[in-house]
């Protein structure tokens, strides 16, 4: 393990840092609790676990290689069949090893980057699960997923993005910020709230500009 480490540092740094900070949110929560919220709706359930299935992978790879790490690390055991099952366990960590030491599975994981998926991939799975969770909240029915919603969030953050909130008829609609698609008449709404979402919005954490323009839909009384 210290010679993988010593071969295939950047490797064996990721394989160390994956346990916390943005892979953390990232596999151990989002991975857990997006799925998870969207039990009730089985075809988004199935859209979100084909989407994450790379991610699923991934995650999992580390966890492989980091579980080797600290097989390794433990002392040899004392009785004669502990040692033998203890060997068993070194020849096919020594296996797993030498795959990510001598083919492209290594060079993969350092090609996957947290911050680059969450502005690239993420969006598209935040909008549906947004989507979800608005017409939730415009019933009084969104307690279940706040804690998805936070992790969603906090994942967009990592990827220098959030979203543009949008209450199902209390947001008002402003050009400036929406592309109103159609209007609707909701008589106990206010006029010109939005009172549907077509397609959620984001923006630039750092500095405010607008990424993805929000689709809603309009009250006209």
């Amino acid at each position: 393990w210290t010679r993988f480490k010593n071969t295939k540092k950047e490797l064996g740094n990721l394989v160390e840092s994956a346990a916390e900070g943005e892979h953390k949110v990232i596999f151990d929560e989002l991975l857990r609790e997006l799925p998870k919220a969207m039990e009730a709706d089985p075809k988004l359930r199935q859209v979100f676990d084909s989407k994450l299935a790379p991610l699923h992978l991934y995650n999992q790879q580390l966890k492989q290689l980091r579980s080797v790490g600290k097989r390794l690390e433990q002392e040899m055991p004392k009785t004669p069949e502990e040692q033998r099952r203890r060997l068993l366990v070194f020849r096919d960590s020594s296996h797993l090893l030498a795959t990510f030491r001598n083919t492209d599975a290594g060079e993969e994981l350092l090609r996957f980057k947290p911050a680059k998926w969450c502005f690239e991939e993420l969006p598209e799975l935040a909008d549906m699960f947004l989507c979800h969770y608005q017409i939730a909240q415009s019933e009084n029915r969104a307690a279940p997923l706040e804690k998805a919603h936070e992790i969603v969030v906090r994942a967009l953050a990592i990827g220098k993005l959030e979203p543009i909130e949008v209450i199902i008829g209390k947001t008002d609609f402003n050009n400036k910020i929406h592309i109103g698609r159609s209007s609707e008449q909701k008589p106990q709404y206010p006029t010109g709230t939005i009172v549907g979402v077509v397609k959620n919005g984001f923006r630039h954490l750092r500095d405010g500009r607008m990424v993805v323009q929000p689709e809603v839909i309009v009250n006209r009384i």
